[in-house]
Formats: C-alpha cells, structure tokens, sequence
C-alpha cells in the first residue's frame, strides 16, 4: 500500500491468479506424510515517488523445488519491465541462478529459476519484478498484468499452477536443450516449458557453460551453485 494520494494506475488488476488449475500424480501416502499442492499468490505495492509497482509471487506447500518457470503478460504501453529489475526471492535461499527472457513489445516476461539442490523451504517469495511506469502515460487506467503459468519441478509430483487460458503444444521438447546446436531456452513461441524434471534441469544446468553459452540469454547466478561433490 501506498501513501500520499492515489497513483496514475487506478487500479492494478493481478490475474491468473486466483483461479487455477493444479494437477499433481496420485500415489498412495501416509496421512503424516502426505505431499500437499503447492499453491501461488501475488501481493503488490506501489512506490508512488519512483512511480513503480513492486510485484512479489509467493509460493506456499512448496516441497524439494529445483526449478520455477514463470511467465506474466503485461500491458507495455502503460509500464516497462527490465531484466535488471527481476530478482529471486528468499526461497531460494540465495543459491539459484536466474534466466529472464523479456519482451517489451509484446509485454511478456518468462523467467526460468534453478538450482542443483533441492530448495529446504517450503514457502516464500519466489521472485521479485519492479515495472515502472511509461513516461507517456498521463491518464488514470488499469495496468492489467496477467500471471500465465507458475511451473516447478517437485520431483516425484509435476506440478503446474495455471491460469484457465487456451494452450498449444509446445514447439521445442524440453530435452532438446542439451543438444550442442541449442544453449538457450527458446522463446519464442512464449509457451510454456514444463512440466520440469530433475534430470531435465541438470541437462540444462551442464549445457550452459560460460564460453559456450549464447552473450544474449541473460543468466545470472545467486550464490555458490554445488552440485554435491
């Protein structure tokens, strides 16, 4: 919440977000130990002197995550989003690294969070975006920011946390990704990757080496990535 009178967007209208389809493998469990569905929620906040909405996804129930694929549609003729301004959030504990793929145009952020251990926390901020307002804007209006899809890798159960919206198949198999032609992800499609898979994640993880890596997929490391030995 902000102070001092209200902002140029009226209202900021978050969606995809409590409507959601969850989807997990049925699989016998003991009541004390069984797996719940991890759910997402958005909160937002609004720097009224930097004119610039602050937007956190939190997951909660999360179990063993390794990897988040996120993708958020925004209006780009009201706000501007950068690639410096998406970080990850405490979950991961600082041990993650981070590839975003923005397209202002289009107004479409898809951001791919992993790391080589499974995460210990089981709820927290999963990433942190700051869009900032076009200086063009001059009337009062919504700003309408969608959250597509929320993909994690939960190991044993896939799981994916999606807005009811039509789908297509995906363009490019995941496992595609290791192959030496390819060393990013390819977006261009704007569909989803998931569901994501641990050794899926270790391909990807192993493809990306820092001389052979594609200078323009953004990829940036949180913390010292081991891989156990």
């Amino acid at each position: 919440m902000h102070r001092g009178g209200m902002p140029r967007f009226s209202i900021f209208s978050i969606r995809g977000t409590r409507m959601a389809v969850q989807t997990r493998r049925l699989a016998a469990e003991r009541l004390e130990s069984r797996r719940l569905l991890a759910t997402v929620s958005v909160e937002q906040s609004f720097d009224e002197s930097a004119r610039e909405l602050r937007l956190p996804l939190r997951v909660e129930n999360a179990q063993d995550v390794r990897a988040a694929e996120i993708r958020i549609e925004y209006d780009p003729n009201v706000v501007r989003a950068e690639e410096w301004k998406v970080e990850p959030g405490e979950f991961w504990n600082g041990r993650v690294s981070l590839s975003v793929n923005i397209d202002q145009d289009a107004g479409t952020i898809t951001a791919f969070l992993f790391t080589a251990e499974p995460v210990a926390a089981t709820a927290g901020d999963l990433i942190r975006i700051d869009f900032q307002e076009e200086a063009c804007v001059s009337q009062p209006g919504a700003a309408p920011i969608t959250v597509s899809h929320v993909h994690f890798d939960e190991r044993a159960a896939a799981l994916s946390v999606t807005a009811p919206m039509d789908r297509q198949p995906v363009l490019q198999p995941f496992s595609q990704l290791a192959d030496s032609s390819s060393r990013r992800i390819d977006h261009s499609g704007d569909l989803p990757m998931g569901p994501l898979r641990p050794d899926r994640v270790d391909a990807l993880m192993a493809s990306w080496l820092p001389s052979e890596r594609d200078p323009d997929e953004t990829v940036r490391n949180f913390g010292t990535i081991s891989d156990g030995n």
